[in-house]
């Protein structure tokens, strides 16, 4: 018979492979599209928060307001990764994310937690409108609303 004792290890030690072994897994692979050159005038070392975000449809009509609880900030570095607070988590890299140049548009992709404790790079899309930070999620994860955050 089995030691409960033997259980409980086996259990703890699968969550520490398994539960953390995803976040581990999270390699940032965009990191190759970075050139700063294309990025000149971008605003690096500049800490943004966020004032507002809100659910679109895809015209980026706003369909709902979320409330804000929290504050959630964003710095991009000139390496190109971004520290970020309460938006996002880091892999065992410490990474957040990074921004990019891909066909010429600016991209952000963020590690971030799912409800079921997974984790998953979701992409936006970045604008500058009027000196704030404008991040419209890339693709849609589940309904028919996506994210834009403004910072």
């Amino acid at each position: 018979m089995v030691n409960n004792n033997i259980i409980k290890m086996l259990l703890v030690l699968s969550f520490m492979i398994f539960g953390s072994g995803v976040i581990n897994a999270q390699k940032i692979k965009n990191i190759k599209y970075f050139n700063k050159s294309e990025l000149i005038a971008f605003p690096f070392n500049r800490t943004f928060i966020c004032s507002t975000i809100y659910k679109a449809n895809k015209d980026l009509k706003k369909t709902r307001q979320i409330e804000l609880n929290y504050d959630m900030s964003i710095l991009f570095k000139e390496d190109g990764y971004i520290e970020a607070t309460n938006f996002g988590t880091s892999n065992k890299d410490g990474q957040t994310g990074i921004i990019y140049s891909k066909k010429g548009k600016i991209k952000v992709d963020i590690i971030t937690l799912l409800s079921d404790r997974s984790h998953t790079i979701r992409t936006y899309n970045l604008k500058i409108v009027d000196g704030n930070i404008h991040l419209i999620e890339d693709r849609w994860i589940g309904g028919d609303n996506l994210s834009y955050l403004i910072f």
